[in-house]
């Protein structure tokens, strides 16, 4: 019992925490809820005297509504009539459809607005968020908990406030049950109470495999978002039917307890529908042996009680489902705070300018661990200059892409522009100018025009097609019959490597950058298509500073110098021409191996 009223309040805390801004139009449903339950509460109290004359004839009797309104209509120098209560009641009956109408609108409006007020703050959170941060989340886990676990939160939401309307409601149908008959509704209130107490159980083992559903539904959306990812090489292994009875086993667990669950509900349900019968039947076996019979009186009392059962009916499964929802929003919240947590520093205020080098002064980065990726690295990269990084798996290259592009920070030592500290630089014009091609190019399943523009509204079709020409891709765009309306299709499969890898150099020349980093860019490319990237970068030569990280010796050959790195140390730099003519050099060793 504890632990159930311990669970409650921890949703009334997730709940404060959740919809604190929404807290005004919470009120304003609630009231009209109340307001719609007390209209109906009066239309009943006011039908027991109509009918009273109605059938019986003589005097309209005496309640509580009744006189409410014979004092109001005195009042209005108006005189009580069959006729009039008729209207009145009529009317109290319209007020309390207004009053639902109203109260089901603004709720719709609140639970929609909240949906896609939450889904982009908790969007734009992630963005936000420290690159390490983001790399150690699971594929598929952001897109699972924006689509499932926020929908589930506004579920929550609505049933929070559902649960508010039917405890307003039963309250208004308790005033009045109290005002027909108020040995029948203190026995009401007694056998209520037990009942919810009883079906505890119920709630507690229904709260448990709903946990479970959830567990279990955020491994298959891993895993079915991994297996996209990784299509290709499913199918090539053909380890479809081995991938496939993986997955059913999770498949299986969710369809076994969301029957428990189904299972449970019914149960709980079917079991108290009879419970309410035989109330009604004790009741009027009470009134009509030990109380004062009327027929009438005794229909809107039961009425009023079977009403009341309802809602207690629904008030325990609106429970459920609110004990069920909250992990939902649980999970929301500690997405949302640890995005928060993890949000990127951006101190820097100052412009980039780069007019003589950039610097990389004794930097050295580990993930928490006591070996470090990369130990006290210096190099200068003069502007204008073509610089290839070169080294083999594990020597710490995208790490560095990485610092240079400012997604992690040196555990020591600094980057620099022309001798002012990185951190001193605003992130956001950093990387406006510092830009980067990555080895695996992300294309978006749109236009090839739309994937060099990127959401960056302020680049004019022009600047694409002048693009286009410096990495040498102009001219196949033209062979399309839609051009650059062309769509490219999921990841950019419509189009080859090599062509997908030129997009993407449009895509960074686009933006008219300072410092061009191409991280591996030819290494899944055949040699045609390495020749015509080198040609883009040959064309860029001393225009832009350019960075190319690479396994193939090939793609660097023509630049200016080379820096080796060998286990997160600079073990040699200088030209290609110089490197080549000590036998004992990184460069050359690497450069016989790829002969031979």
């Amino acid at each position: 019992m504890n632990a159930f009223f311990k669970r409650v309040k921890q949703v009334y805390e997730l709940a404060n925490e959740l919809y604190a801004n929404y807290r005004a139009r919470l009120a304003a449903v609630a009231t009209l809820g109340f307001a719609s339950g007390l209209f109906e509460g009066i239309s009943i109290s006011l039908l027991v005297p109509l009918f009273t004359v109605f059938l019986k004839g003589g005097e309209f009797g005496s309640n509580f509504a009744l006189n409410a309104i014979s004092s109001t209509l005195s009042f209005l120098n108006l005189e009580l009539s069959f006729k009039l209560l008729f209207f009145v009641t009529l009317f109290m009956f319209f007020l309390k459809t207004v009053a639902v109408f109203f109260s089901g609108f603004i709720r719709a409006r609140v639970i929609a607005k909240y949906k896609r007020d939450t889904r982009v703050r908790l969007y734009s959170a992630f963005l936000g968020a420290d690159f390490s941060y983001l790399r150690k989340q699971k594929t598929g886990y952001l897109s699972h908990v924006i689509t499932g676990e926020v929908k589930q939160c506004a579920k929550l939401f609505d049933d929070l406030v559902g649960l508010i309307l039917l405890i307003g409601s039963s309250l208004m149908y308790l005033t009045v049950a109290f005002a027909l008959s108020v040995p029948i509704t203190i026995l009401s209130i007694i056998i209520g109470t037990a009942l919810l107490f009883a079906f505890l159980p119920f709630v507690r083992k229904i709260s448990r495999y709903s946990n479970k559903v959830i567990s279990f539904n955020k491994s298959i959306s891993h895993v079915l978002s991994e297996t996209i990812v990784g299509i290709k090489t499913v199918k090539a292994m053909g380890v479809e039917n081995d991938v496939v009875s993986s997955a059913n086993t999770l498949f299986g667990l969710i369809e076994q307890m969301e029957f428990r669950k189904k299972c449970m509900k019914l149960v709980a349900k079917l079991s108290f529908e009879p419970v309410s019968v035989v109330f009604i039947l004790f009741v009027f076996a009470v009134s009509y042996f030990y109380l004062p019979f009327n027929i009438v009186s005794f229909i809107a009392i039961v009425y009023l009680i079977n009403r009341l059962f309802g809602n207690i009916s629904n008030i325990q499964s609106g429970l459920i489902l609110i004990l069920e929802e909250a992990k939902s929003a649980e999970s929301v919240v500690s997405v949302y705070k640890e995005a928060v947590m993890n949000t990127s520093q951006n101190v820097g205020v100052r412009q980039f300018a780069l007019k003589k080098e950039l610097s990389v002064n004794n930097i050295s980065f580990d993930y928490g661990k006591s070996v470090h990726v990369l130990s006290s690295i210096n190099f200068r990269v003069d502007k204008g200059e073509s610089v290839g990084i070169i080294g083999p798996s594990g020597a710490g290259k995208t790490t560095l892409v990485d610092l240079l592009l400012g997604l992690l920070a040196p555990t020591s030592g600094n980057i620099a522009i022309d001798g002012i500290n990185m951190q001193e630089i605003s992130a956001d014009n950093w990387r406006k100018k510092v830009i980067y091609v990555a080895q695996e190019v992300f294309l978006r399943n749109d236009t090839i025009a739309e994937n060099i523009r990127f959401y960056d509204s302020s680049i004019s079709d022009e600047d694409i097609i002048t693009a286009c020409k410096q990495a040498n891709i102009y001219d196949f765009i033209q062979t399309l019959p839609k051009g650059l309306k062309t769509i490219v299709g999921e990841r950019g499969t419509r189009l080859s490597g090599g062509e997908r890898q030129r997009i993407a150099i449009a895509r960074a020349l686009a933006r008219k950058p300072e410092i061009l980093i191409l991280d591996e860019a030819t290494s899944a490319l055949d040699a045609e298509s390495e020749r015509e990237i080198k040609e883009t970068l040959a064309g860029l030569h001393n225009k832009i500073t350019i960075i190319i990280i690479a396994h193939r010796l090939t793609t660097v050959a023509d630049a200016d110098r080379i820096i080796a790195l060998e286990n997160g140390r600079v073990v040699e730099e200088g030209a290609p021409s110089e490197l080549q003519k000590n036998p004992n050099s990184y460069y050359s060793r690497a450069l016989r191996a790829s002969i031979s």
